[in-house]
């Protein structure tokens, strides 16, 4: 492998909303640089970056990958993230149809605010709030046509730990 000199070496972060194609682009470019053989596939779970088992089961970046290529002189580091800061499933339905699990989304700043985004049942629910000083939140989100769906979380403050529970009234994950 050659050796780079800091002046030839560059860091690119491929950042996006969830679904916006950053892991496509990366295999993109991974396989015009001829570091890979034919670009992957997200759906198919055969991308570089997406390697995590849960991941291609999700079909969904979960964690940060970096993948690395050489274009001309230079040593291209490709970070591909997720498409929020926080990505976290909460609940999964084993043994029940897709359109009948879901995940959940997070970004949490520093000031006590969230912005999120909740996916169930094949449609996408945004939602943004705040917690309490105890950590706690309490959020419906309206859907159209069906009852809202009741998302609680609670905020471990002390070890930086979300969990949370979502129900439309009849049903509850956790």
């Amino acid at each position: 492998m050659p050796k780079f000199s800091p002046a030839a070496i560059r860091t690119v972060a491929l950042t996006g909303h969830g679904g916006s194609g950053k892991t496509t682009l990366a295999e993109a470019l991974l396989a015009n640089a001829g570091a890979i053989n034919s670009p992957g596939s997200v759906d198919k779970g055969t991308t570089v970056c997406d390697f995590d088992p849960l991941e291609k089961q999700y079909q969904h970046s979960l964690n940060a990958a970096v993948a690395h290529l050489q274009h001309r002189d230079t040593r291209v580091h490709l970070v591909d993230t997720p498409g929020l800061q926080a990505n976290m499933p909460i609940f999964e339905a084993a043994g029940v149809a897709f359109q009948s699990s879901g995940f959940f989304h997070a970004a949490v700043t520093s000031k006590g605010t969230f912005s999120a985004k909740l996916l169930n049942a094949g449609k996408s629910y945004s939602m943004s709030g705040h917690f309490s000083a105890t950590g706690a939140s309490s959020n419906s989100v309206v859907r159209k046509g069906l009852s809202p769906l009741t998302v609680l979380l609670q905020l471990n403050l002390a070890g930086e730990i979300l969990t949370g529970q979502v129900s439309d009234g009849v049903w509850m994950a956790e």
